[in-house]
């Protein structure tokens, strides 16, 4: 008994680090004594952990959760909705789905999945709210940088696309913000490859950079199977400066 309890509690710390709301949903547990494996069951609900289960929407669909402590846990985060992230608008085709979500503080991100023609679907999501690097090969530069994404916000928006039933199978940091820049996005990453949570394949996330040399070695040392994409476009704009 000792044993399971010990590699329960292990687990809990590892999702802890990695996932804000998983860190407090830890805490609101505790503060209602729930049993320990009561976040297990949380965690299982919340992500599809590599399967093609549909992750529920809201804590009052965690069916293993008996009906007081949903509503007791719902209270204490004051949200009922799972998500770090609100939809505001869409546009759809029939290769690409755009989302621009809005964050707690109205500010704004957005997220594209495209459907290919050998049956795959990519997701390109966002790293930071606008960006401080200003590349003149990129619109988002112009607004400025606004704020870091959490890493629960940055994986919220895979987590969306696989509420709604959306099939995905690549994820690519190629959205709004430069990723390197953001020390969240290594947490994120670790969430997307986690097995208890989305499962991903390292080799499925790709991320695109202008260059952040520390944040290169930083990202091959924690997640070395994750690819890095060189922007073309950047070399080429530095090569003109020099």
């Amino acid at each position: 008994r000792k044993v399971v309890q010990h590699t329960m509690k292990a687990a809990s710390d590892v999702l802890s680090r990695i996932s804000p709301r998983i860190s407090r949903l830890r805490a609101a547990l505790d503060h209602h004594k729930a049993a320990p494996f009561r976040l297990s069951q949380a965690v299982n609900a919340m992500y599809p952990a590599g399967s093609e289960k549909r992750p529920v929407q809201s804590w009052m669909e965690v069916s293993g959760w008996p009906v007081a402590l949903r509503e007791q846990v719902g209270e204490h985060l004051k949200q009922s909705s799972i998500l770090a992230l609100t939809p505001a608008m869409h546009s759809e085709s029939s290769q690409a789905h755009k989302i621009m979500f809005e964050l707690d503080d109205g500010n704004r991100i957005e997220a594209v999945r495209m459907s290919f023609r050998n049956g795959k679907n990519s997701l390109c999501i966002s790293s930071q709210s606008g960006c401080a690097l200003a590349c003149n090969f990129c619109a988002t530069g112009a607004i400025g940088l606004k704020r870091q994404l959490t890493s629960d916000e940055v994986a919220d928006q895979v987590l969306y696309f696989l509420q709604r039933g959306h099939s995905i199978d690549s994820v690519a940091f190629m959205g709004m913000g430069e990723p390197l820049a953001n020390p969240h996005v290594f947490r994120a990453i670790s969430q997307l490859t986690h097995p208890k949570m989305f499962a991903f394949s390292p080799r499925r996330i790709s991320v695109s950079t202008v260059g952040i040399v520390q944040g290169i070695r930083k990202l091959t040392r924690e997640h070395p199977q994750v690819r890095i994409f060189l922007l073309s476009m950047a070399l080429s704009s530095i090569r003109r400066e020099l």
